[in-house]
């Protein structure tokens, strides 16, 4: 009587734990789906925050995409534990034998309770049945993970993450931009976390590469600078990871022969005024340094405008020996009454 009694109880636990188990499948399927739609809107809305340069922003959503995906791979272990315990289910509540597959299902089971009960209450039905069958010990040696346990490691490893390193959310980062067609790098030799995304899945060359760090490097300057701090700030430049950028090419510009002419010019004469000035005895400081002096300058006018006068009487012919670049009279003309009028001024001031 005594062991049909024992039977029939057991065979009542069993359909308990197979109703429990099957219910924990199907919240477990729903769960998973769910958070699969999260992942995938996630990595949409890093790929996105890339290309716009809110790398800070991105940065951030890495982490919650990182979390979501250990969810859905601790969904994906337990219910495996849970088929593997539908098909050994039988052998579980007939025989004594505690085989270690079995056992670290149940132990895995029980200790994922104390941390995923809230969102899977059948797993506190499973772990009552279970204590019930193994005994209390083997319940408090699975959820405390005391010396003899055999919970499953991916599933500890998973469950404990608290949080992760800069270099893993940057590798996820990596991985969406190269999905999509992107080459994404990060230097993690330095601390601030230099991060850069191409248009093109092809290697960043070191001149490149150097390149983009001292842009970087002189918008940080430029942002510390005296000037930054009249209260108008760039939303582009406030960044703690640097925004995505392409890499234009090294443009030179074209010096027309004005600018030639007023360069060496003032050049000359800064020597001759630098010059001057250290073996001069008068502290006369206010002459402004870059002053051209006049007789230089007139000089050089004159023989402009000789130039000038033969090419313009030559002008009929049509001859092409004029230097293309050769500089227009009025431009001179105006240049010249500007400067004669400041030497002027600086004199009368110096009297």
């Amino acid at each position: 009587m005594n062991s049909l009694f024992s039977i029939f109880f057991g065979w009542s636990k069993a359909s308990k734990c197979k109703t429990a188990i099957k219910r924990l499948q199907c919240r477990l399927k729903l769960l998973k789906n769910k958070h699969k739609l999260i992942i995938r809107q996630s990595r949409e809305d890093i790929l996105r925050l890339l290309e716009n340069g809110q790398n800070q922003r991105a940065f951030g959503r890495a982490e919650k995409l990182y979390e979501d995906k250990g969810r859905v791979d601790v969904y994906e272990l337990l219910d495996n534990f849970c088929e593997f315990i539908m098909i050994n289910l039988t052998y579980i509540w007939q025989s004594k034998d505690f085989r270690n597959d079995i056992n670290e299902a149940a132990s895995s089971l029980i200790y994922a309770s104390a941390r995923c009960g809230g969102d899977l209450p059948e797993l506190l039905k499973l772990r009552k049945l279970f204590g019930d069958v193994y005994g209390n010990k083997f319940e408090i040696a699975a959820v405390e993970l005391l010396p003899g346990n055999l919970v499953s490691p991916p599933l500890i490893k998973k469950l404990s993450a608290k949080s992760i390193s800069d270099d893993v959310k940057f590798r996820l980062m990596k991985e969406i931009a190269k999905e999509n067609g992107y080459a994404f790098y990060y230097d993690d030799s330095r601390h601030c976390g230099k991060s850069y995304l191409l248009n093109n899945t092809r290697e960043i060359s070191p001149e490149e590469l150097r390149f983009l760090e001292m842009e970087d490097d002189f918008q940080e300057n430029h942002a510390s600078s005296p000037e930054s701090c009249t209260g108008e700030t760039n939303p582009s430049k406030n960044k703690n990871l640097q925004r995505s950028t392409t890499l234009p090419p090294p443009q030179k510009q074209k010096e027309t022969p004005t600018d030639q002419f007023t360069r060496s010019v003032s050049l000359q004469s800064h020597q001759r005024h630098s010059t001057s000035n250290t073996s001069s005895s008068s502290p006369c400081s206010h002459v402004h340094p870059k002053l051209p002096e006049y007789d230089d300058l007139e000089a050089r006018f004159v023989a402009i405008k000789r130039q000038h006068s033969r090419s313009s009487t030559s002008s009929s012919s049509p001859c092409s020996h004029i230097h293309p670049k050769l500089p227009e009279y009025y431009v001179l003309e105006a240049k010249f009454v500007a400067i004669k009028r400041e030497h002027s001024r600086s004199g009368s001031s110096h009297s």
